[in-house]
Formats: C-alpha cells, sequence, structure tokens
C-alpha cells in the first residue's frame, strides 16, 4: 500500500511483514516501522520509529496500521513496552494512559502523589489505552494528513 502525505507531498510505500509494517519514502530517504506482537487481547507495541520523527505523521498512520490490524484479530488493548520519554506525549494524544497497576502500592503512591521521585516514577510508568479509542485518535490524526494512493 502507498499512502502520500497531502502536508509534506512526501508519498511512503508500506508493507506489512508478520506483525510489522514497514514505511519507505518513494524516492527519498525517510522511513519508519512499527514492531509488535499479540498477546491474547493485548497488541504489545515494541518498537515505533519514524525518520522524520515529531510533526511527520508517519508515526501516527503506522501506529494506524497496526492497531487496525491488531483488532481484526480480536485484541481490546494496547500495550507501549518502552516508550521514549520524548515519545510518551505521541502515546497519549492516540488515547493511551500511564498504567500504574502493574507498580508497587509505594510506588503507586509517588506516582498519584507526586512527592519525592513521584514526577519522574509518572514518565517511566507503562502506557496502554483501549485499542479502539488508539484506533480512533490514529484515524482522526491520520486522514489529517495522509491519503492512499
Amino acid at each position: 500500500m502507498t499512502y502520500r502525505n497531502r502536508e509534506t507531498k512526501k508519498t511512503f510505500d508500506i508493507i506489512k511483514k508478520g506483525d510489522q509494517f514497514d514505511a519507505t519514502e518513494v524516492s527519498g530517504t525517510d522511513k519508519g516501522r512499527i514492531d509488535y506482537a499479540i498477546d491474547g487481547n493485548d497488541m504489545l507495541l515494541h518498537t515505533l520509529f519514524a525518520n522524520p520523527e515529531q510533526g511527520s505523521g508517519l508515526g501516527s498512520i503506522l501506529m494506524y496500521l497496526a492497531v487496525k490490524d491488531a483488532i481484526e484479530r480480536g485484541c481490546t488493548s494496547v500495550k507501549i513496552l518502552s516508550a521514549a520519554p520524548d515519545a510518551r506525549e505521541f502515546y497519549f494524544n492516540m488515547g493511551c494512559r500511564v498504567n500504574t497497576d502493574l507498580l508497587s502500592p509505594t510506588q503507586q503512591l509517588g506516582a498519584f502523589v507526586g512527592i519525592g521521585d513521584g514526577k519522574i516514577l509518572v514518565k517511566q510508568c507503562p502506557i496502554e489505552g483501549e485499542a479502539t479509542t488508539v484506533l480512533n485518535a490514529t484515524h482522526e490524526s491520520m486522514f489529517k494528513r495522509w491519503e492512499p494512493t
């Protein structure tokens, strides 16, 4: 499949390989990848890489395609296994939230109250979201910039 960014005029070939989508700019050097796994009802996001990074919309379209695939395979949630600090806002914009359920009671107190290392802890908490919420947020973001060609 091929998508064109309406703003940048760049066109990308996007190929699905198992639980991965690779994007390569047609006649250019930009690229991206999303790598995930399906575990029961969970989509486990391992890697999301986009070059150029922020603001290009490439991450959004890759996220959309992966979550759409996961939903079609019965997933109801998306779990971000490793979110770079500068990428966390992207996931929040996609409808994800911080999941403090995996933290100890002491860590949860710090995360909620924001005392001591709490502010740092919240930034390190796992992120997850309901699959349909992530898909809808990604869908909206994607179609602002992208069109199939």
